[in-house]
């Protein structure tokens, strides 16, 4: 497990940042939205266990695209803080990856070739997948 887990975040006036969490200090996580449907606004609080009052707040950007609700951004978040906390084992850094706004979109696979098990060899996306960005991660001592 890394030491540090990375937040890397774009406000909406384009400012880039990063937070650093120390791993060690992680008491609890706790994600809760604010807002309804498409507009919601995730937020994913991390407890320390320096002190009852320190804590992370990282919010997460809107719009939920369907079929993504708002309860399943909520679990999103929590799994990409999750993830991040067992990735890089014995590394110093563990950059956290944003929740997926909108999967890419393949090309329709369908029969229509002499075998029938539609195109063979690369796939083409005919739209990347886009990620939601974390709009600030904030420590509050």
């Amino acid at each position: 497990m890394a030491q540090f887990l990375k937040v890397p975040t774009t406000s909406a006036a384009g400012v880039v940042g990063e937070t650093l969490i120390p791993i060690s200090h992680i008491g609890g996580m706790v994600a809760t939205n604010t807002g309804a449907a498409a507009a919601a606004i995730t937020t994913l609080v991390i407890t320390t266990d320096t002190s009852a009052t320190s804590l992370y707040t990282v919010v997460v950007s809107a719009p939920i695209v369907a079929p993504a609700t708002v309860a399943t951004r909520q679990a999103d978040m929590l799994a990409s803080f999750s993830a991040a906390l067992t990735a890089n084992p014995g590394g110093v850094v563990s950059t956290v990856v944003p929740p997926l706004t909108t999967a890419q979109a393949p090309l329709a696979q369908g029969g229509g070739t002499a075998n029938g098990r539609g195109p063979q060899g690369n796939i083409v996306v005919t739209a990347p997948a886009v990620r939601s960005t974390f709009v600030s991660a904030i420590f509050t001592p």
